[in-house]
């Protein structure tokens, strides 16, 4: 862990080997900035969070989180509140995780991307430059597709329509604010 680097809230839970601070991978901008990681997240064994680049200076771990074992969390990424990272997962550079999404197993996603909230990505899947992952929808694929609705996370949530239109806004506001189209 790279405590120079880093401001950390309570509870938080490190496994063996789990790296924090790494260096940006980054052909062109070195690192710069620091890591906030907020409260009762789980880093399992051998999980990466690297540090942040000139273009955010800050790598943000909100709060609930959970990462298993082999996840990765390139340099400059948001993850926002009770996101899970399945084993073997890798989030490139700028990529924002929005509340509840889940990322299943081997799957990756592309940098400059947001995942809506509690959207679910099927293990083995790909987040490709040109997709877009919604709130509350499910999807599987190399690259990924929607599937449907995500309605067993959504239950299990608690998650009302209200709520999750709001998440739609937001989402599109976030992309908006990335240029994202």
């Amino acid at each position: 862990i790279d405590w120079d680097n880093i401001t950390i809230g309570e509870e938080n839970i490190f496994g063996p080997m789990v790296v924090i601070g790494s260096s940006a991978q980054h052909k062109y901008y070195e690192s710069s900035g620091k890591i906030e990681i907020g409260n009762r997240n789980i880093f399992s064994e051998f999980s990466i969070v690297s540090r942040p680049t000139i273009m955010t200076k800050k790598t943000i771990i909100e709060d609930g989180n959970y990462f298993m074992s082999n996840s990765v969390i390139h340099h400059d990424c948001k993850v926002e509140n009770n996101t899970i990272v399945c084993s073997n997962v890798s989030v490139a550079g700028s990529v924002t995780l929005m509340n509840g999404v889940y990322l299943g197993q081997n799957s990756s996603v592309h940098q400059f991307q947001i995942l809506g909230s509690y959207s679910i990505l099927g293990m083995n899947s790909c987040v490709t430059k040109k997709t877009q992952i919604f709130p509350g929808r499910k999807y599987v694929g190399v690259p990924c597709r929607d599937i449907g609705e995500n309605k067993i996370g959504l239950d299990r949530s608690k998650i009302s329509k209200e709520y999750l239109d709001n998440e739609l806004r937001r989402y599109e506001v976030l992309k908006e604010k990335m240029n994202i189209n």
